[in-house]
Protein backbone atom coordinates (compact mmCIF):
# COMPACT_ATOMS: atom_id res chain seq x y z
CA UNK A 1 0.00 0.00 0.00
CA UNK A 2 1.40 3.27 -0.96
CA UNK A 3 -0.52 6.33 1.09
CA UNK A 4 -0.84 10.16 0.88
CA UNK A 5 -3.15 12.11 2.84
CA UNK A 6 -5.69 9.34 2.90
CA UNK A 7 -6.51 9.50 6.49
CA UNK A 8 -10.18 10.05 5.17
CA UNK A 9 -11.20 6.44 4.76
CA UNK A 10 -7.59 4.65 5.37
CA UNK A 11 -8.77 2.66 8.44
CA UNK A 12 -11.64 1.32 6.51
CA UNK A 13 -9.44 -0.11 4.02
CA UNK A 14 -7.19 -1.55 6.84
CA UNK A 15 -9.88 -3.38 8.55
CA UNK A 16 -11.24 -4.63 5.45
CA UNK A 17 -7.92 -6.34 5.31
CA UNK A 18 -7.56 -7.44 8.74
CA UNK A 19 -11.11 -8.99 8.26
CA UNK A 20 -9.88 -11.38 5.21
CA UNK A 21 -10.90 -14.65 5.47
CA UNK A 22 -7.41 -15.67 4.46
CA UNK A 23 -5.29 -14.45 7.62
CA UNK A 24 -1.55 -15.02 6.15
CA UNK A 25 -0.90 -11.91 4.96
CA UNK A 26 1.61 -9.29 5.72
CA UNK A 27 0.93 -5.64 4.54
CA UNK A 28 3.54 -3.17 3.50
CA UNK A 29 3.02 0.43 3.26
CA UNK A 30 5.34 3.27 2.51
CA UNK A 31 3.78 6.75 3.47
CA UNK A 32 4.21 9.09 0.39
CA UNK A 33 5.15 12.22 2.84
CA UNK A 34 1.83 12.61 3.89
CA UNK A 35 0.90 16.01 5.59
CA UNK A 36 -2.35 14.97 7.40
CA UNK A 37 -2.18 12.37 10.24
CA UNK A 38 -1.84 9.42 7.96
CA UNK A 39 1.06 8.34 9.24
CA UNK A 40 -0.18 8.47 12.84
CA UNK A 41 -2.49 6.35 11.65
CA UNK A 42 -0.38 3.73 10.20
CA UNK A 43 2.24 3.94 13.07
CA UNK A 44 -0.73 3.03 15.53
CA UNK A 45 -1.54 -0.16 13.34
CA UNK A 46 2.06 -1.51 13.31
CA UNK A 47 1.83 -1.48 17.02
CA UNK A 48 -1.66 -3.41 17.37
CA UNK A 49 -1.10 -6.02 14.35
CA UNK A 50 2.42 -7.24 13.90
CA UNK A 51 1.44 -7.87 10.20
CA UNK A 52 1.68 -4.79 9.23
CA UNK A 53 4.80 -2.91 8.51
CA UNK A 54 5.64 0.74 7.92
CA UNK A 55 8.39 0.29 5.07
CA UNK A 56 11.45 2.69 5.31
CA UNK A 57 13.23 3.81 1.75
CA UNK A 58 15.93 5.92 0.90
CA UNK A 59 12.94 7.97 -0.60
CA UNK A 60 11.54 8.12 2.73
CA UNK A 61 10.20 11.71 3.22
CA UNK A 62 10.18 12.74 -0.78
CA UNK A 63 7.13 12.51 -2.56
CA UNK A 64 7.48 10.20 -5.39
CA UNK A 65 3.96 9.97 -6.70
CA UNK A 66 2.01 6.62 -7.09
CA UNK A 67 3.73 5.03 -9.43
CA UNK A 68 6.90 5.32 -8.27
CA UNK A 69 5.81 4.73 -4.24
CA UNK A 70 4.91 1.37 -5.35
CA UNK A 71 7.42 0.40 -6.93
CA UNK A 72 9.55 1.18 -4.27
CA UNK A 73 7.84 -1.28 -1.96
CA UNK A 74 8.33 -3.76 -4.82
CA UNK A 75 12.09 -3.34 -4.35
CA UNK A 76 11.68 -3.67 -1.15
CA UNK A 77 9.53 -6.88 -0.57
CA UNK A 78 9.78 -10.40 -1.28
CA UNK A 79 6.84 -12.74 -1.09
CA UNK A 80 4.90 -15.71 -2.95
CA UNK A 81 2.28 -13.69 -3.89
CA UNK A 82 1.53 -9.51 -4.29
CA UNK A 83 -1.98 -7.01 -4.17
CA UNK A 84 -1.29 -3.66 -5.03
CA UNK A 85 -3.81 -2.04 -1.77
CA UNK A 86 -5.34 1.75 -2.25
CA UNK A 87 -5.72 3.46 0.66
CA UNK A 88 -9.59 4.79 0.28
CA UNK A 89 -11.23 1.05 -0.86
CA UNK A 90 -12.73 -1.44 0.54
CA UNK A 91 -11.93 -5.20 0.13
CA UNK A 92 -14.78 -7.86 0.03
CA UNK A 93 -13.50 -10.51 3.12
CA UNK A 94 -12.98 -13.51 0.78
CA UNK A 95 -11.14 -11.33 -2.20
CA UNK A 96 -7.34 -12.86 -0.50
CA UNK A 97 -8.41 -16.23 -0.70
CA UNK A 98 -10.14 -16.50 -3.56
CA UNK A 99 -7.81 -14.69 -5.71
CA UNK A 100 -4.64 -16.41 -4.60
CA UNK A 101 -6.66 -19.88 -4.70
CA UNK A 102 -6.87 -19.40 -8.69
CA UNK A 103 -2.87 -18.27 -8.44
CA UNK A 104 -2.10 -21.10 -6.71
CA UNK A 105 -3.01 -23.54 -9.93
CA UNK A 106 -1.06 -21.73 -12.28
CA UNK A 107 2.91 -21.99 -12.54
CA UNK A 108 3.70 -19.36 -15.39
CA UNK A 109 3.75 -15.76 -14.54
CA UNK A 110 0.09 -14.69 -13.86
CA UNK A 111 -1.75 -11.75 -12.88
CA UNK A 112 -5.49 -12.27 -11.49
CA UNK A 113 -7.37 -9.33 -11.52
CA UNK A 114 -10.85 -9.13 -10.55
CA UNK A 115 -14.17 -6.95 -10.35
CA UNK A 116 -14.96 -3.87 -8.72
CA UNK A 117 -18.18 -2.07 -7.43
CA UNK A 118 -18.44 1.30 -7.42
CA UNK A 119 -19.50 2.92 -4.41
CA UNK A 120 -20.05 6.60 -2.89
CA UNK A 121 -17.93 8.00 -0.01
CA UNK A 122 -20.42 6.17 2.23
CA UNK A 123 -19.56 3.41 0.25
CA UNK A 124 -23.22 3.02 -1.46
CA UNK A 125 -23.32 1.41 -4.49
CA UNK A 126 -23.14 3.94 -7.62
CA UNK A 127 -23.72 3.37 -10.97
CA UNK A 128 -20.55 4.56 -12.59
CA UNK A 129 -19.33 3.36 -16.60
CA UNK A 130 -15.91 2.48 -14.73
CA UNK A 131 -17.50 -0.61 -13.00
CA UNK A 132 -17.90 -2.16 -16.38
CA UNK A 133 -14.60 -1.41 -17.94
CA UNK A 134 -13.04 -3.56 -15.61
CA UNK A 135 -12.05 -6.45 -17.62
CA UNK A 136 -13.34 -5.24 -20.55
CA UNK A 137 -9.77 -6.16 -21.74
CA UNK A 138 -10.27 -9.95 -21.06
CA UNK A 139 -8.93 -12.19 -23.58
CA UNK A 140 -6.95 -9.27 -25.20
CA UNK A 141 -3.39 -9.60 -26.10
CA UNK A 142 -0.01 -7.97 -25.47
CA UNK A 143 -0.49 -5.74 -28.45
CA UNK A 144 -4.23 -4.70 -27.50
CA UNK A 145 -3.00 -3.94 -23.79
CA UNK A 146 -0.42 -1.72 -24.67
CA UNK A 147 -3.13 1.02 -25.72
CA UNK A 148 -5.23 0.28 -23.33
CA UNK A 149 -5.23 -0.61 -19.89
CA UNK A 150 -8.46 -2.09 -18.00
CA UNK A 151 -6.87 -3.18 -14.60
CA UNK A 152 -6.56 -0.88 -11.36
CA UNK A 153 -4.06 -2.14 -9.40
CA UNK A 154 -6.26 -2.15 -6.51
CA UNK A 155 -8.02 -5.13 -8.32
CA UNK A 156 -5.00 -7.35 -9.25
CA UNK A 157 -2.80 -9.84 -7.54
CA UNK A 158 0.09 -12.04 -9.00
CA UNK A 159 2.64 -14.15 -8.24
CA UNK A 160 7.07 -14.49 -7.41
CA UNK A 161 7.44 -14.67 -11.55
CA UNK A 162 5.80 -11.31 -12.53
CA UNK A 163 7.51 -9.86 -9.44
CA UNK A 164 11.05 -11.40 -10.68
CA UNK A 165 10.40 -9.93 -13.95
CA UNK A 166 9.48 -6.41 -12.54
CA UNK A 167 12.83 -6.84 -11.30
CA UNK A 168 14.22 -6.44 -14.69
CA UNK A 169 12.74 -2.98 -14.71
CA UNK A 170 15.68 -0.63 -14.81
CA UNK A 171 13.65 2.89 -15.48
CA UNK A 172 10.54 4.07 -14.63
CA UNK A 173 10.92 7.47 -16.31
CA UNK A 174 8.35 6.60 -19.67
CA UNK A 175 6.34 3.91 -17.69
CA UNK A 176 2.37 5.71 -17.11
CA UNK A 177 1.75 3.99 -13.93
CA UNK A 178 2.83 0.71 -11.68
CA UNK A 179 -0.32 -1.35 -12.86
CA UNK A 180 -0.07 -1.10 -16.26
CA UNK A 181 3.41 -1.61 -16.81
CA UNK A 182 3.00 -4.87 -14.76
CA UNK A 183 -0.02 -5.91 -16.73
CA UNK A 184 2.31 -5.38 -19.74
CA UNK A 185 4.65 -7.76 -18.21
CA UNK A 186 2.30 -10.96 -17.58
CA UNK A 187 0.35 -10.33 -20.69
CA UNK A 188 4.00 -10.40 -22.81
CA UNK A 189 5.65 -13.48 -20.63
CA UNK A 190 2.77 -15.36 -18.72
CA UNK A 191 -0.90 -15.28 -18.40
CA UNK A 192 -3.35 -13.15 -17.12
CA UNK A 193 -6.62 -14.34 -15.86
CA UNK A 194 -10.35 -11.96 -14.94
CA UNK A 195 -12.07 -12.99 -12.00
CA UNK A 196 -15.47 -11.32 -12.89
CA UNK A 197 -16.54 -11.33 -9.14
CA UNK A 198 -16.27 -7.91 -7.62
CA UNK A 199 -14.30 -8.30 -4.89
CA UNK A 200 -13.53 -4.72 -4.03
CA UNK A 201 -15.52 -1.38 -3.25
CA UNK A 202 -13.99 1.30 -5.83
CA UNK A 203 -14.51 4.76 -4.15
CA UNK A 204 -15.49 7.38 -6.16
CA UNK A 205 -14.81 11.12 -4.31
CA UNK A 206 -13.33 14.13 -5.09
CA UNK A 207 -9.76 12.92 -4.35
CA UNK A 208 -9.31 10.13 -7.15
CA UNK A 209 -10.13 9.35 -10.51
CA UNK A 210 -10.64 6.73 -12.73
CA UNK A 211 -9.60 6.03 -16.68
CA UNK A 212 -12.98 5.25 -18.52
CA UNK A 213 -15.95 7.24 -19.03
CA UNK A 214 -19.02 6.68 -21.69
CA UNK A 215 -19.11 7.16 -25.08
CA UNK A 216 -20.61 10.94 -24.76
CA UNK A 217 -17.90 11.69 -22.75
CA UNK A 218 -15.45 10.64 -25.26
CA UNK A 219 -17.18 12.42 -28.01
CA UNK A 220 -16.78 15.38 -25.92
CA UNK A 221 -13.36 15.41 -25.22
CA UNK A 222 -13.10 15.02 -28.76
CA UNK A 223 -14.91 17.76 -29.61
CA UNK A 224 -12.68 20.19 -27.30
CA UNK A 225 -9.58 21.01 -28.80
CA UNK A 226 -7.98 21.20 -24.57
CA UNK A 227 -9.48 17.66 -24.34
CA UNK A 228 -8.15 16.55 -27.97
CA UNK A 229 -4.54 17.72 -26.71
CA UNK A 230 -4.60 15.46 -23.85
CA UNK A 231 -5.86 12.16 -26.15
CA UNK A 232 -2.80 13.12 -28.43
CA UNK A 233 -0.62 13.16 -25.38
CA UNK A 234 -2.29 10.02 -23.63
CA UNK A 235 -1.47 8.14 -26.99
CA UNK A 236 1.95 9.39 -27.30
CA UNK A 237 2.85 8.35 -23.71
CA UNK A 238 1.39 5.29 -24.47
CA UNK A 239 3.84 4.65 -27.37
CA UNK A 240 6.89 6.00 -25.39
CA UNK A 241 5.25 3.14 -22.62
CA UNK A 242 5.80 0.27 -25.52
CA UNK A 243 9.05 1.61 -26.94
CA UNK A 244 10.65 1.14 -23.18
CA UNK A 245 9.08 -2.19 -22.30
CA UNK A 246 10.67 -2.98 -25.63
CA UNK A 247 14.20 -1.61 -24.51
CA UNK A 248 13.89 -2.95 -20.87
CA UNK A 249 12.72 -6.44 -22.11
CA UNK A 250 14.00 -7.14 -26.00
CA UNK A 251 15.65 -9.99 -24.73
CA UNK A 252 12.75 -12.09 -23.96
CA UNK A 253 10.09 -10.87 -26.38
CA UNK A 254 9.13 -13.33 -28.64
CA UNK A 255 9.48 -12.23 -32.63
CA UNK A 256 5.48 -10.99 -33.08
CA UNK A 257 5.09 -8.44 -30.47
CA UNK A 258 8.84 -7.46 -30.98
CA UNK A 259 7.97 -6.82 -34.55
CA UNK A 260 4.93 -4.76 -33.34
CA UNK A 261 6.85 -2.79 -30.47
CA UNK A 262 9.90 -1.99 -33.31
CA UNK A 263 7.33 -0.90 -35.81
CA UNK A 264 5.22 1.40 -33.01
CA UNK A 265 8.03 3.18 -31.37
CA UNK A 266 9.99 4.03 -34.23
CA UNK A 267 10.31 7.78 -34.22
CA UNK A 268 11.91 8.10 -37.47
CA UNK A 269 9.23 6.51 -39.77
CA UNK A 270 6.37 7.00 -37.18
CA UNK A 271 6.87 10.58 -38.88
CA UNK A 272 5.12 9.61 -42.03
CA UNK A 273 1.21 8.60 -42.02
CA UNK A 274 1.79 6.57 -44.46
CA UNK A 275 4.18 4.50 -41.75
CA UNK A 276 1.82 4.95 -39.19
CA UNK A 277 -1.05 3.49 -40.91
CA UNK A 278 0.70 0.84 -42.12
CA UNK A 279 1.73 -0.23 -38.57
CA UNK A 280 -2.07 0.26 -37.05
CA UNK A 281 -3.33 -2.08 -39.47
CA UNK A 282 -0.98 -4.27 -39.55
CA UNK A 283 -1.16 -5.45 -36.40
CA UNK A 284 -4.79 -4.34 -35.68
CA UNK A 285 -4.40 -3.28 -31.47
CA UNK A 286 -7.51 -3.60 -30.36
CA UNK A 287 -8.98 -1.18 -27.61
CA UNK A 288 -11.55 -1.97 -25.01
CA UNK A 289 -14.62 -1.45 -27.27
CA UNK A 290 -15.01 -0.85 -30.81
CA UNK A 291 -15.50 3.41 -30.34
CA UNK A 292 -12.36 3.32 -28.47
CA UNK A 293 -10.52 1.48 -30.97
CA UNK A 294 -11.90 3.53 -33.79
CA UNK A 295 -10.99 7.07 -31.80
CA UNK A 296 -6.59 5.70 -31.50
CA UNK A 297 -6.38 4.56 -34.78
CA UNK A 298 -8.04 8.02 -35.69
CA UNK A 299 -5.85 10.33 -33.67
CA UNK A 300 -2.39 7.68 -34.04
CA UNK A 301 -2.96 8.26 -37.83
CA UNK A 302 -3.70 11.66 -38.08
CA UNK A 303 -3.07 13.51 -35.43
CA UNK A 304 -0.41 11.92 -33.54
CA UNK A 305 2.27 14.66 -32.33
CA UNK A 306 0.84 17.30 -34.26
CA UNK A 307 0.46 19.03 -30.60
CA UNK A 308 4.32 18.44 -29.64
Amino acid sequence: MSTYNGSKFLKQQIESIRNQTYSNWELYIRDDDSTDNTLEILKNYELIDKRIHLVNTIDNNVNLGPKNSFFELLQETNADYYFFCDQDDYWEKTKIKKMIDVLKCIKEPCIVYCGIKCVDQNLNPVNHPFEESVGSMDGKSFIDRGICNDMPGCTMAFNKKVHHLFMRTTSTHSIRMHDWWLTLITAAFGKVIFLPEKLVKYRLHSNNTVGAGEKKAMIKKLTSFKRLKERIAFINSTVNQQREFFLQYKELINNEDKNYLTAISNPQKNRFLIFRANTIFKYHPKSCNKFRTFVYYTLFIFLKRKFN
